[in-house]
C-alpha cells in the first residue's frame, strides 16, 4: 500500500499554521525534503492545500467583518459626540442670549 502523501502534506500545512512566521519556512522545507516529489500527484497537493485556503479565507472574512463593525461603531460614536457638542454649543448660545435679555430687562 502506498504511503498517504496527502496526509503528510496536511500535517505539514498544520505545522505551518501553528509555527511562527520565521519557523514556517523551515517547516515547509523540512516537509518538502521528507516527501519524494516524483510520487506526488496534483490531487495530493490539491487535497492538502484546498482546506488550508478555505480556513484562511474564512479567517480573513471573519477579520474583515470585525474591522467593518469597528468602523461602524467608531462612526456612530463620532456622530453622537458631534451631536452632543452641537447641543452644548447651542445651549451656551441660548444661555448667553437669556442673560443678555435679563440684563436689558433689568435696566
Amino acid at each position: 500500500m502506498p504511503p498517504d502523501y496527502a496526509a503528510a502534506m496536511r500535517r505539514a500545512l498544520k505545522t505551518l499554521r501553528d509555527a511562527d512566521d520565521n519557523d514556517s519556512n523551515e517547516a515547509l522545507h523540512r516537509a518538502a525534503r521528507a516527501l519524494p516529489a516524483h510520487v506526488l500527484t496534483i490531487n495530493d497537493v490539491i487535497e492538502a492545500v484546498v482546506p488550508a485556503f478555505r480556513d484562511q479565507r474564512r479567517e480573513l472574512v471573519e477579520h474583515m467583518n470585525r474591522l467593518l463593525r469597528l468602523v461602524e461603531l467608531k462612526q456612530s460614536r463620532g456622530k453622537e459626540e458631534m451631536r452632543d457638542k452641537n447641543f452644548h454649543q447651542r445651549l451656551c448660545v441660548l444661555e448667553s442670549q437669556m442673560r443678555a435679555l435679563q440684563r436689558k430687562g433689568s435696566r
